[in-house]
């Protein structure tokens, strides 16, 4: 089951300022303009994930509901306005919603994990413990006072 797919992504959109009024422009200067498109190939309506990564190497994290499906279930588009220059673009980082093919959910430059980082990763979502527990922490702050 594939909730949604990528088709296409363009970078970046600057035709619909053109007909704007002067406030609007003012607003849109120096902003970067990005339109995606998402194709629901399931059939089942989830919510849309995108992670974003700016050329500064920071990371913005976009959550779009599942209601933005109301009108065509099948596609989807949408423009975002953004302050900085994206790098790349992925969809469902961190695999929160069923999709199968996971190999469509980025555009742009994103480094793949090495196999290291990718087994380390595993280890610690095996329930490993990382140390204290919060009532072990509980119980010190008791022994503080």
């Amino acid at each position: 089951m594939e909730p949604y797919d990528t088709t296409s992504y363009s970078v970046p959109v600057n035709s619909f300022i053109e007909g704007a009024d002067d406030a609007a422009k003012q607003k849109a200067a120096g902003k970067h303009f990005y339109e995606l498109t998402f194709s629901n190939k399931g059939g089942l309506v989830m919510p849309i994930i995108v992670e974003w990564t700016f050329k500064d190497g920071t990371k913005e994290v976009d959550r779009i509901p599942a209601q933005v499906w109301r009108l065509n279930e099948q596609k989807v588009t949408k423009t975002f306005m953004k302050d900085k220059e994206v790098e790349s673009v992925k969809l469902d980082p961190n695999r929160e919603t069923a999709d199968i093919n996971e190999g469509n959910n980025t555009w742009g430059s994103i480094a793949a994990p090495s196999k290291f980082t990718v087994f380390k990763q595993k280890q610690q979502t095996r329930g490993q413990s990382s140390g204290i527990n919060p009532m072990q922490k509980s119980e010190e702050k008791k022994k503080a006072f």
